[in-house]
């Protein structure tokens, strides 16, 4: 039995779908929206319109199929306006439009509509007005219909794509090989012809892809020729089967001169197609350009409403013109209400541009300042004379992520501050800085000095001597002593205020952090160096003294420390190495010699050491172990003695420093003249002995202390 139908009540209401909201909206009536009151006014199906609902009409779905039954005389009217571009896409939207404007019946609406593009080239008269605008518009490939093939082979007037130019051509050294029979190619007249290479000079005419004949060509996808021009001549090859050569030949020839007769005559319209195709093409582009100029300006636009200003303004027209590269950007198609998603697709870029300005801000306000600070504490230091303990100081770097600096340091570039702001600061910075360096030194050297006396400084010992760690346990030949070891800051890789950093480091880093860390970097650096266009993996950045690139006893690799391999070389010199000093161990005039090299090479040279020149012995030579020193006898320390007399009193490759200037640094040969000139010193051994001039602190090492006196030349090495 079938189920009921539903019955409709009085207080039936119609179910509302989306299209009777439209209709609703739009004041239009539906018959199904009519109340059942026949005699309601139309007016009321309304629903809140206040007006009268529009009549509703009917089209039934289809009636376009019956267009291709209409006169032609009519079609002409309707279509007689459009171009031959328009009515070839018409003809494209369905089976039975196709068939009807590509008919026989529809040619004077296509040479109508010809009239309407007079710009377009002559038609070549072998071409159907519906031929040549599919050849002219459609770019797919006749064959096989592969889209976008932009370009027209004129070997065939056809657009084919890459696969079907193989397919459709063949090499011109194999072109006989592929359409000849195997007999054909061994029969004497083809043998005759092949070898005159009649066929490779006379077919550049047929070639569709083109290279410069070169004889020694062997690209087989250059250099290719029409299947179908090659059968012509290979139809004219088998009707001239004669045996006579002449007569062979003068067949030949007739098929050459006709195909060449052809592609005369095509030549002229292949020329005119392809500049309008080229004139279209500079158009196309013209257009792109223009729409994409278009978009790129509601794109800048929009990112300046979104206060990206100054970015915009910092990268300058370079930056703009990458900018305007980017995929994203580059697009002929109108930028849509918002632009949300180029501007999620540029947040990326313009973070960086971001991130470059904030850093470039930030260093332009950083680099006076803490130029200021820097001279804030050069004065606070230096009193005239100076002396080495001045030059132990603090530098900017130790001061600037101190809170007090800084709040200073980092305010914005409105506000003035000046050196007077950081001479308040400084003092009490200053004081600070040297307890806490202090009990950091003392804490890192004191558990490996051992038993020593209680009334002596551990910092000022012999045998509290730093090495600053090269890394992997490698020997170091800087040998500090405090307060030197304060002042280091070689540009080397043993500085002790620089230290390599991670790009996702810096990256991470806050700006202030970033800018000061990188202070005297160049504003590409950081770029490059993001993008992997610099050599260095780890670049080095600025910090604060750092002990932690000293000598690290836990984590180095050699089995000797520094301090004991001081502590051998000042017993052996006959000092107490729980009492003796570093300054009474550079007034002690004692040299060394190595025991233990001796005993192994009798013949070589015997040295006499100073004793910075034997630590560093020990450390290159003997590096895994404390060598035996025997302190040199008084006949030795005669030649030791005579060898250090008549050393330049300046030494060799020292730094000195003036104590009557506040900057002077300079090499021996320069120090005469200075104190001549500047201070009218005329004596410089004077100068050595009143403290004018002092050895820079950290430089001991390069005076007396670093010197070797050969006690014996060794024998040659072929006679030992």
């Amino acid at each position: 039995m079938p189920p009921k139908k539903k019955a409709r009540t009085d207080n039936y209401t119609p179910r509302i779908t989306r299209s009777r909201a439209r209709r609703a909206l739009a004041g239009v009536a539906h018959p199904e929206d009519v109340p059942n009151n026949p005699e309601a006014p139309l007016e009321s199906c309304a629903q809140g319109s206040g007006e009268p609902a529009q009549k509703v009409v009917r089209i039934r779905r289809g009636s376009l199929q019956q267009l291709p039954e209409v006169a032609i005389e009519i079609q002409n009217m309707i279509f007689g306006d459009l171009e031959p571009r328009d009515l070839f896409n018409l003809s494209r939207t369905c089976k039975r439009f196709h068939a009807h404007f590509l008919s026989k019946n529809t040619e004077p609406l296509w040479k109508a509509v010809m009239q309407n593009a007079p710009d377009l080239p002559e038609r070549p008269p072998w071409l159907s007005i519906p031929a040549y605008v599919h050849l002219l518009y459609s770019q797919f490939c006749h064959n096989c219909g592969a889209p976008n093939i932009r370009k027209i082979q004129f070997a065939t007037f056809m657009r084919l794509c890459s696969t079907c130019v193989q397919k459709l051509t063949v090499w011109y050294k194999n072109a006989f090989d592929t359409m000849l029979t195997a007999r054909e190619r061994k029969s004497w007249l083809f043998a005759t012809f092949h070898f005159n290479d009649r066929f490779p000079r006379r077919s550049f005419f047929f070639k569709i892809l083109t290279r410069p004949m070169i004889s020694k060509n062997k690209n087989p996808t250059k250099n290719r020729v029409l299947k179908e021009h090659v059968m012509l001549f290979v139809k004219g090859f088998r009707a001239a089967k004669n045996p006579n050569k002449d007569r062979f030949h003068e067949a030949v020839v007739k098929v050459f001169q006709t195909i060449r007769k052809d592609h005369v005559a095509r030549l002229p319209y292949a020329n005119d197609i392809q500049d309008w195709m080229e004139e279209q093409d500079d158009e196309r582009k013209l257009d792109l350009e223009t729409a994409r100029t278009q978009r790129f300006e509601l794109i800048k636009a929009r990112l300046w409403e979104d206060g990206w200003g100054k970015e915009l303004d910092f990268i300058g027209a370079k930056g703009i013109e990458a900018m305007s590269k980017l995929p994203v950007v580059r697009q002929s198609s109108k930028l849509t209400e918002g632009g949300e998603k180029v501007l999620a697709a540029l947040d990326k870029f313009l973070h960086d541009a971001r991130t470059r300005r904030l850093d470039v801000e930030m260093k332009a306000v950083l680099r006076p300042r803490m130029k200021d600070l820097e001279e804030a504490i050069i004065a606070h230091y230096l009193k005239i004379p100076r002396t080495p303990k001045m030059d132990c100081r603090p530098q900017a770097i130790d001061f600037a992520f101190l809170p007090e600096c800084r709040a200073l340091l980092e305010l914005p570039a409105s506000r003035v501050v000046t050196d007077e702001d950081f001479a308040s600061i400084v003092p009490a910075l200053a004081a600070q800085w040297e307890a806490d360096r202090r009990d950091e030194l003392v804490k890192y050297l004191r558990p490996h000095l051992g038993k020593i006396a209680d009334d002596v400084d551990p910092l000022s010992l012999a045998i509290a001597v730093f090495e600053h760690e090269y890394g992997d346990g490698q020997p170091s030949l800087c040998m500090l002593y405090y307060p030197a070891v304060l002042s280091h800051d070689s540009c080397g890789i043993g500085s002790l205020r620089k230290r390599d950093a991670t790009l996702d480091e810096l990256v991470a880093a806050d700006v202030y952090t970033r800018g000061v860390m990188t202070l005297y970097w160049t504003d590409g650096f950081f770029n490059d160096l993001k993008a992997g266009k610099t050599r260095y993996q780890a670049p080095r950045v600025q910090v604060p003294f750092r002990a932690d690139r000293l000598f690290q006893f836990k984590k180095a690799g050699r089995a000797v420390t520094p301090v004991a391999r001081m502590r051998k070389i000042v017993a052996a010199l006959g000092l107490d190495p729980a009492r003796a000093t570093f300054d009474e161990l550079q007034k002690h005039d004692g040299a060394l010699r190595c025991d233990t090299c001796e005993k192994e090479d009798p013949k070589d040279a015997v040295m006499a050491l100073m004793w910075c020149a034997a630590y560093d012995h020990a450390t290159l030579v003997h590096p895994e172990g404390h060598p035996k020193w025997r302190r040199a006898s008084e006949k030795d320390m005669k030649k030791v003695r005579a060898h250090l007399n008549h050393l330049p009193p300046l030494g060799n490759g020292v730094s000195w420093t003036c104590a009557l200037c506040t900057e002077f640094v300079g090499r021996p040969e320069t120090i005469p003249e200075h104190l001549s000139e500047v201070h009218q010193v005329r004596d410089y051994k004077k100068a050595i002995r009143d403290g004018t001039i002092y050895i820079s602190p950290g430089r001991e090492r390069w005076h007396s202390g670093g010197e070797e006196i050969i006690l014996r030349k060794g024998a040659p090495k072929g006679r030992r």
